[in-house]
């Protein structure tokens, strides 16, 4: 399946918003409350106002989208992104994540010379955690009931 990603737009707020507050992505969210419409519109448009320092996209196939790639600057500095990624459920299972992800590298890659990629995967998320292992990140903390994985641009 070919896939493209987009930045993301204000139409796609109730989209994300039922994405986010799906059963499956609360599971394996840090926070696994309800989030309000009001709450989110807030959030979406200053979201939007950062595109260029905290890319977010919208992904595609066949205009169809089936998911969302979010990087997050950290304290650490600009080039340093926590990566929020959701996939469909009926897309999930089928390396869609996988190229969600190579498709947020090539594009960071066009841009910055260097970057750090930064995961937070609950232990229970076992796809997750492979799939973040398949793409070269490196595991740099493990806690009860989560790990860290980093990507690192020029190694």
């Amino acid at each position: 399946m070919n896939i493209r990603i987009r930045d993301v737009e204000i139409s796609d707020a109730e989209m994300v918003w039922e994405w986010r507050n799906s059963l499956d992505a609360r599971a394996n969210s840090n926070n696994n409350s309800l989030i309000p419409m009001n709450d989110h519109l807030g959030w979406m448009l200053s979201r939007i106002e950062n595109l260029p320092q905290n890319p977010f996209w919208i992904c595609e196939s066949s205009d169809s989208p089936i998911g969302y790639l979010r990087l997050d600057s950290t304290e650490s500095g600009s080039n340093h992104f926590i990566v929020s990624i959701f996939v469909d459920e009926k897309f999930q299972g089928v390396g869609i994540g996988k190229k969600m992800i190579n498709l947020a590298i090539m594009e960071l890659r066009r841009k910055n010379e260097h970057f750090v990629l930064q995961a937070e995967v609950l232990k229970k998320n076992r796809s997750s955690l492979a799939m973040f292992n398949s793409l070269g990140f490196s595991l740099v903390l493990d806690s009860r009931d989560r790990q860290t994985l980093v990507f690192y641009s020029h190694e």
